[in-house]
Order: structure tokens, then C-alpha cells, then sequence
């Protein structure tokens, strides 16, 4: 009961969060279609009793999808190696399941989508999101390349110049392996 109600206090702090913050969780949120909003996810969590956490704690690693992702200066077979030695300990006790695929709303063919929000916050801000067609590692490499050649003149010209809010910026951002570009000012 203590760790729910710490868990749920964390998620309504979210929501209590300034209005950029909101943003991308609400951007987020609007693009993945799976995804829980936090208002849900408090209530979710605040209808678990014991007794399904001990039926959950049973029967969960029964069925268990592993990706295993290995960053650094491994070879190909040291990555290959390292996925096998998990898998095999991992699967010990359950089965592997192919997890579903990422679901992403398109916005491809609506032109501007205009998404407002209550904001009780004395702060406003606003987000534009560039969403790529194409989930592919050289539109994730140009998503990302693009994002590093127009951050300083986007910051120059809107916080520098025009003196547009206190937080300005861009970003890549990708949801659920589709490249995207964000634009921000609060």
C-alpha cells in the first residue's frame, strides 16, 4: 500500500508538472496508441490488491519476450554471445514469446494537427513535431543529423533573438522507432 501510494503521488506530481513537460508526455501519449496515459495508469494501480501481485508474481516470467540491445565496441559475435548466455538463464523457467509489434499513429496526410490541453500552470508552451513516414536506421541517421544542424540557430533566433521564453529548443524524437523532430517554447 505504501509503495502504490508513493507511485501514484509520483504520477500525479506529473501531472502537476510545467506545461513542456505535459506536452511531451501528452504527445507521446497521442502517437502510441498503447501507451497508458498517467491518469489511467494511477487508477490501474490503485485497484491492485496483494492478491494480484502474488498471482502476477507466479506466472509472469512463464512467457517472456528478451531484445537485447549491446552499445559500445562489441563485436557482432560478442553480441550474439552475450544475447545466447541471457537467454539461456533467462529462459530457464519460461518460454519465449514474440512480443507484438510497435503500434505509432500516423499523422501522414492531415497536415497540421492542433492538440490543446488545461493548462494550470502560470507558464505556456508550445510543441511542434515533425513525425518521419519511414521507421529505417538512415531516416533515424538524417532525423537525427537535421536535429543537430538547426538546434543552435532555432535557440539563436527564437530565445536569443525575439527573446521567446525560457526554454527553447529542439530535439529528435523518436516514437516507437519512427524518427521525429520536435520544436519547443515555453
Amino acid at each position: 500500500e505504501e509503495i502504490q501510494a508513493q507511485i501514484i503521488r509520483n504520477i500525479n506530481n506529473q501531472a502537476k508538472a510545467g506545461p513542456l513537460n505535459r506536452l511531451f508526455a501528452s504527445l507521446s501519449n497521442l502517437i502510441q496508441p498503447t501507451s497508458i496515459p498517467p491518469e489511467k495508469m494511477a487508477s490501474y494501480i490503485a485497484q491492485t490488491t496483494h492478491d494480484d501481485i502474488l498471482h502476477f508474481s507466479e506466472h509472469w516470467r512463464k512467457e517472456i519476450g528478451l531484445e537485447v540491445l549491446a552499445y559500445g565496441d562489441y563485436t557482432e559475435w560478442e553480441s550474439r554471445s552475450l544475447a545466447d548466455q541471457l537467454s539461456s538463464q533467462i529462459f530457464k523457467e519460461g518460454k519465449p514469446y514474440q512480443a507484438p509489434a510497435k503500434t505509432i499513429a500516423s499523422i501522414a496526410g492531415f497536415g497540421q494537427l492542433h492538440y490543446q490541453m488545461e493548462n494550470e500552470h502560470q507558464d505556456s508552451a508550445a510543441a511542434i513535431y515533425y513525425q518521419s513516414q519511414v521507421s529505417s536506421p538512415k531516416q533515424m541517421a538524417l532525423y537525427s543529423l537535421v536535429n543537430q544542424l538547426i538546434s543552435a540557430p532555432f535557440f539563436y533566433e527564437l530565445r536569443t533573438k525575439r527573446q521567446f521564453g525560457y526554454s527553447v529548443g529542439t530535439g529528435y524524437m523518436p516514437l516507437a522507432s519512427y524518427p521525429g523532430l520536435l520544436f519547443y517554447v515555453q
